[in-house]
């Protein structure tokens, strides 16, 4: 009779420790590619801001060439020639060269916020592996659960073979 209850003992055990391992792993292979999802997410939009910035950056020089095509235009209608139209060419750079300096500024940051990103989600993907494995049953739990209902079979039989 001890014969059966040990190997039931062993069985279940062992079904425990392979059902945990078994769940541990599907849960790792899901935050791995959960992590992938995000990380393709992630590089999707740094691309779409590069572009954003790269238009808005398009687009500011453009304005800037129109407004010193327009100052040039009004300077020589007007024949105000010399000093006041080289200032005005040298304001409407600078505001240029400020207005891109800041789409640029923007870019790096939201770039920076995306590699945050990407450290965030590695670490909460991590984390949930660790917990799955952490949770699972290891070796020396499922052989501390066996000898534990051997020894109770042991002790349950003792106590038959007495009465």
């Amino acid at each position: 009779m001890c014969g059966v209850l040990e190997g039931l003992a062993i069985a279940g055990g062992l079904s425990s420790y392979m059902g945990g391992q078994s769940a541990a792993k599907a849960n790792a292979d899901a935050q791995e590619a959960n992590l992938k999802n995000r990380y393709k997410q992630t590089s999707e939009k740094m691309n779409q801001v590069n572009e954003r910035m790269a238009i808005e950056t398009a687009e500011r020089y453009k304005q800037g060439l129109i407004d010193r095509a327009e100052a040039k235009a009004i300077a020589n209608e007007s024949g105000a020639l010399g000093f006041n139209t080289d200032r005005l060419m040298a304001d409407s750079l600078m505001q240029q060269g400020t207005d891109i300096m800041s789409i640029e500024k923007n870019r790096s940051n939201e770039m920076k916020q995306a590699q945050w990103d990407n450290q965030s989600y590695y670490a909460a993907a991590q984390s949930s592996v660790n917990s799955g494995y952490n949770n699972a049953p290891g070796f020396l739990e499922t052989g501390l659960s066996v000898g534990t209902e051997i020894y109770k079979a042991h002790e349950l039989e003792k106590l038959q073979t007495t009465a």
